[in-house]
């Protein structure tokens, strides 16, 4: 793990660099052909556990639908607040 939870990421960062899948995309973290995970925005890094829900295409689809419930790490990026540095033309 490049950054750890609740440390401070800027817009395509490296988060984690991974074989396979360790850890997997969540809100605005995105995902490369090499599995590496990266920040889509500026934030802060959060690691959460959730039941994974996979699409009906998905091997592991048959497995749910039996009532298995697979839980898998998600790494999620919370977004920096936005401060007010502009104003209306209207109002300058």
């Amino acid at each position: 793990m490049k950054r750890s939870d609740g440390q401070f990421a800027h817009q395509y960062e490296i988060l984690v660099t991974q074989h396979g899948l360790r850890y997997y995309p969540g809100e605005n973290v995105g995902i490369d052909r090499r599995n590496r995970l990266y920040a889509l925005c500026d934030g802060e890094m959060m690691v959460s556990c959730e039941t994974l829900s996979p699409y009906p295409d998905s091997p592991l689809y048959r497995h749910m639908k039996r009532g298995y419930v697979v839980k898998k790490k998600f790494v999620n990026l919370i977004p920096a607040p936005l401060h007010g540095k502009f104003k209306l033309v209207s109002e300058v």
